[in-house]
């Protein structure tokens, strides 16, 4: 997936290792532009929040017509509070971390409104101080 190569340097130049794991060019059914912004969110969120020597996974299963796409980090994690709120506007965890990072908190926003669009939904699970995944899964194109 060409979205993953593209900030692939962004995490080197964290000294990041990103694990592909069953990633093919399976077709999923969608529009292109919009999923790539969607993926391209969760990555960038991902290389953000973990820190230098972290490591981040993407994971791609398939489950008879439906394909689930994982990215998987070991990062500062999110508390279980917030877990739910993350998907908001302009919702940020912690202002002072949010000016740093240049967030304006539209990015999971946006993904999971592009999520919806597809029929479908992100899905995170993280734990504060070890890390987050986030899932989503897709019919794939026969």
């Amino acid at each position: 997936m060409e979205v993953f190569d593209d900030l692939y340097t962004i995490a080197q130049k964290k000294n990041q290792s990103i694990e592909m794991k069953n990633v093919s060019s399976l077709n999923i059914k969608g529009e292109k532009g919009l999923l790539k912004r969607l993926f391209s969110n969760i990555m960038e969120n991902a290389i953000k929040y973990t820190p230098e020597n972290g490591k981040i996974i993407i994971e791609m299963v398939r489950i008879k017509n439906k394909i689930e796409v994982s990215i998987s980090d070991n990062g500062i994690g999110i508390k279980t509070e917030f877990q739910e709120k993350i998907f908001g506007r302009f919702f940020r965890i912690d202002e002072a971390r949010s000016s740093e990072s240049r967030s304006s908190g539209l990015g999971l926003a946006i993904s999971q409104k592009i999520a919806k669009i597809h029929n479908t939904e992100i899905i995170v699970k993280s734990k504060f101080g070890k890390g987050s995944c986030f899932s989503i899964s897709f019919v794939v194109n026969c």
